[in-house]
């Protein structure tokens, strides 16, 4: 057998292990995954438990979340609600989230074609998929919604009636919204369904509604 042969077959039956990396390399590699990632690495071990706990690491999820906020001012609210904790910042306080698509569906009444017979209901949805530092991607369809929810998972921002937009995480659970569709503009005021779950909130209400045209 030649020495190639033996160095490949040493390499095929090596077991791939993380420990031999320095802690700044396995933090970077951190640094890609989302939270809800890192959080599970903390099973591992007790080093990946240690390393998936730095602050700085949670400090920068938390900047994508509220990043609307100072840092000065982001901190001093850790400080004061959560010890200092970044982590219990992320974990605790109602947030959006980004590994998946909101869907709001709105009904409404017309009066029947005939006297007596029930009022005629139609309904559409608003779809949202919210992204890190205050992108937005919408919808409106009149249909079944799944097409644009495949789009929004996708992130296909050429997709038909997919439109971009921006958004702010204002005064604890309620997001302010800019949508622009062309011939007009849309201002949307949301709030979470559930302003105290705590993280990642899985609800969300459109309690306020405005548009304005453009010039």
């Amino acid at each position: 057998m030649s020495q190639h042969q033996k160095s490949s077959r040493r390499v095929k039956g090596m077991k791939l292990s993380g420990n031999f990396l320095p802690d700044d390399c396995i933090l970077a590699i951190f640094a890609f995954l989302d939270a809800e990632h890192v959080a599970k690495l903390c099973l591992v071990s007790q080093r990946w438990r240690r390393l998936a706990s730095t602050p700085s690491l949670w400090a920068g999820f938390c900047g994508l979340v509220w990043w609307s906020f100072s840092f000065f001012a982001l901190r001093k609210f850790v400080g004061r609600r959560f010890n200092g904790s970044w982590r219990d910042l992320y974990l605790n306080q109602p947030h959006i989230r980004f590994d998946g698509v909101y869907l709001l569906k709105v009904t409404y009444f017309t009066p029947p074609a005939e006297k007596g017979n029930m009022p005629n209901a139609i309904s559409y949805f608003r779809v949202f998929r919210f992204m890190p530092r205050g992108r937005l991607l919408y919808a409106l369809v009149n249909h079944d919604p799944t097409s644009a929810i495949v789009w929004m998972k996708k992130m296909d921002f050429s997709a038909e009636k997919c439109t971009v937009g921006q958004y702010q995480l204002v005064r604890g659970n309620k997001i302010e919204s800019r949508v622009d569709i062309g011939h007009i503009i849309l201002d949307m005021k949301l709030q979470f369904g559930y302003s105290s779950w705590p993280g990642k909130n899985f609800s969300l209400l459109l309690p306020d509604f405005g548009f304005f045209r453009k010039k």
